[in-house]
């Protein structure tokens, strides 16, 4: 899901009306497809209240130590 997120932010990055008219929405596009990586990594690990702590976007780290 996170790299059909991100072909769709690529594909509509590559025309510059629409990058300037949607900057804040590919950006944030790109942040979902990011996170969706770090939280596929955590629900895949054996361990993973250790794969919480490794999770690299901060807001989204702080988010599942408080759930976990």
């Amino acid at each position: 899901m996170a790299t059909q997120v991100e072909n769709l932010g690529a594909e509509l990055v590559v025309d510059p009306e629409v990058a300037q008219r949607h900057l804040t929405s590919l950006q944030s596009l790109d942040r979902w497809s990011q996170e969706l990586v770090q939280l596929a990594n955590v629900i895949s690990a054996e361990d993973r209240l250790a794969a919480a702590d490794d999770v690299t976007l901060s807001e989204l780290r702080d988010q599942l130590r408080q759930v976990g």
